[in-house]
């Protein structure tokens, strides 16, 4: 009976300081673990008591140091791993700026480029009365269109010619026609794809220059060039 007592104040011996030890920081578990065990084995059986009860208390502190252990590393892993998120957040954050500001600068080179492109469209095809022939002026200015847009794929030219309102109206319709078809060649001979453009006779169905308004009339001898995409959605317009 006294020895059982014993037994379970040796015990508690031997767990009370690995805990105590673990928890302070002052030994290492396997040490306290083969103090407390030499004290039960004095207890239990003299010197072969004290023996085995070393060896128990070793196992006792061995387990108690793999367990503390492993949990250190498993903390370690996760500070590890929680950094990694926090940086990998980090950096998609900063990708989907860069991508936003990326987007905003498409967007604005491709304002530029469609206020540029209506600039280079904005060329003067008039023609003097009666007439289908164009300007050495005009000539070079299709040649620059043809340039810029040439390369353009998924959109056509659309010429339509007009005349004003003197003359017979079947006369002005093949006049605006012969006019259309002058710019049409001259855009080819500069290289512009001829099955990108298409060809439309106004005559004076437009018109709207008042009789003997010279200066009117002046305007409404032209070419108008629009270029569209093949949905037919308006791109630049030259009046």
């Amino acid at each position: 009976m006294k020895k059982g007592i014993l037994t379970v104040i040796a015990i508690s011996l031997v767990s009370a300081p690995a805990f105590a030890a673990d928890k302070a920081g002052n030994k290492k578990p396997e040490a306290v673990g083969v103090g407390g065990g030499l004290a039960v084995g004095a207890v239990l059986g003299g010197p072969i008591g004290a023996i085995v009860g070393a060896a128990l208390g070793g196992w006792v502190g061995d387990k108690f140091s793999r367990e503390q252990t492993a949990r250190t590393e498993v903390e370690f892993r996760y500070e590890l791993a929680q950094a990694d998120v926090d940086a990998l957040q980090s950096e998609l954050s900063g990708s989907e700026r860069r991508i936003a500001q990326m987007q905003a600068e498409i967007a604005a080179e491709e304002r530029a480029y469609r206020r540029a492109l209506q600039q280079a469209l904005n060329a003067e095809v008039f023609f003097r009365t009666g007439e289908s022939s164009l300007h050495e002026e005009s000539v070079k200015r299709l040649g620059e269109i043809a340039r810029v847009v040439g390369s353009m794929d998924g959109f056509i030219v659309r010429l339509a010619g007009h005349a004003d309102n003197r003359g017979d109206a079947e006369y002005n319709e093949q006049l605006s026609a012969e006019r259309a078809v002058a710019v049409r060649d001259a855009m080819i001979a500069a290289g512009f794809p001829n099955n990108r453009i298409s060809i439309t006779a106004e005559g004076e169905n437009l018109s709207q220059a008042a009789e003997g308004d010279l200066d009117a009339m002046a305007l409404e001898r032209r070419v108008q060039i629009e270029l569209v995409s093949a949905d037919d959605r308006l791109v630049a317009q030259q009046p």
